[in-house]
This record gives C-alpha cells, sequence and structure tokens, in this order.
C-alpha cells in the first residue's frame, strides 16, 4: 500500500518526504530533487499530480521508495507563489549580500543541504524533475543542490526543457512520458 510520511516540518520548510510505493524493501530507492513542496501531509500528496507522476515512473522502474526533496523546501502551493514569496522577500530585504541571505534563510532554512545529503547517502539513484528555474536565485539554488546529489548519478526523464533543464513531473507542466528514457543530467553551462 502506497504511503506518504513526512519529516516533521521545521517551520515552514519540509525537507524530507518519504513514499512508500511496495513492500519489496529490496527494492531501488530513488531520490526525486523537485523544486519546492506543496505540502505535507498525506492528503496534499496523493492530490498532487506531480506525485502522481513520480510514483508512475518509481513503479516502471521497480522502485520500492521514493524520497522526495527539493531545490527550495519552504511550503509554498505552486512555483507561482514560490516566484512571489522570492520577490516579496527581496523587496523587503534588499539585494546585498547581508540581505539576501536573510532572504536563502528564509527559502531554505538551515536543515535543507544536510538533509539533502541524508537522502542522497540512502538513495541508489536520483531524478530531477523541477522544471526550468523561473529566476536567478531558483537557477543558482539548483546547481548548489545537484553538487550534493552528484554523489550519485543524476537523471532526467525524457526530453529536457528550454535551456538543458529538467521536466517538472506534473502533467500540468508537460510531465514525464509514461515511456520516457531516464538520461543523465547535470546543469546546463
Amino acid at each position: 500500500m502506497e504511503t506518504f510520511i513526512a519529516r516533521p516540518c521545521v517551520g515552514p520548510f519540509r525537507h524530507l518526504l518519504h513514499h512508500r510505493i511496495s513492500d519489496n524493501f529490496m527494492a531501488p530507492v530513488m531520490l526525486v530533487c523537485g523544486l519546492n513542496p506543496a505540502g505535507s501531509d498525506d492528503r496534499t500528496c496523493r492530490a498532487s499530480s506531480a506525485c502522481r507522476g513520480v510514483a508512475r515512473l518509481a513503479k516502471r522502474l521497480g522502485v520500492g521508495n521514493v524520497v522526495y526533496v527539493n531545490v527550495i523546501p519552504r511550503i509554498t502551493p505552486n512555483a507561482a507563489a514560490l516566484d512571489a514569496t522570492i520577490r516579496s522577500l527581496i523587496t523587503q530585504h534588499g539585494r546585498s549580500p547581508d540581505a539576501l541571505s536573510r532572504v536563502r534563510e528564509a527559502l531554505i532554512g538551515p536543515e535543507a543541504d544536510a538533509a539533502i545529503v541524508e537522502a542522497v547517502h540512502h538513495s541508489d539513484f536520483v531524478v530531477v524533475g523541477f522544471g526550468t528555474p523561473t529566476n536567478a536565485f531558483c537557477e543558482q539554488r539548483a546547481r548548489e543542490v545537484f553538487e550534493h546529489l552528484s554523489a550519485k548519478d543524476v537523471y532526467a526523464v525524457g526530453p529536457l526543457n528550454n535551456g538543458g533543464w529538467p521536466r517538472h513531473p506534473s502533467a500540468r507542466h508537460g510531465g514525464w512520458p509514461n515511456d520516457a528514457p531516464l538520461t543523465p543530467w547535470s546543469p546546463p553551462v
């Protein structure tokens, strides 16, 4: 039976989400890196078209468990809300190095990188599905996160988006075709 279990959220952040696909504990563990979490409870995750796209891929690949991490772990309902939050924080704090450090703390929190490193350690391979970054902050952060993810083989699903970025698993964003191959991925230069 499929279940979602989030590590307890720290403030507005969800750092890890575990999705049990099957009871086969010998099956591979797939780490999926998305852009931002829309929620942290079982109901929200089951309703997510992104999580459904990931589950289809996991079942096709014989994966037993999926662990989710995010480029930006602050819980926001969608990428548009995340962009609005980023703009608001930059307007509020400014663009100086100290101000951008406060913006980063408000979006990423103190435990994000440690959670990603832990998740990579316990996974067999990584699939990225955060779409094309919509602003410089998200692009820079995606590149930082890739440095942690690259301790394992990192893949995108199907054809890449504009500029060489991985597709988002949600059908609303073009989705991952059911028969799409995994292709090795690294950020475009």
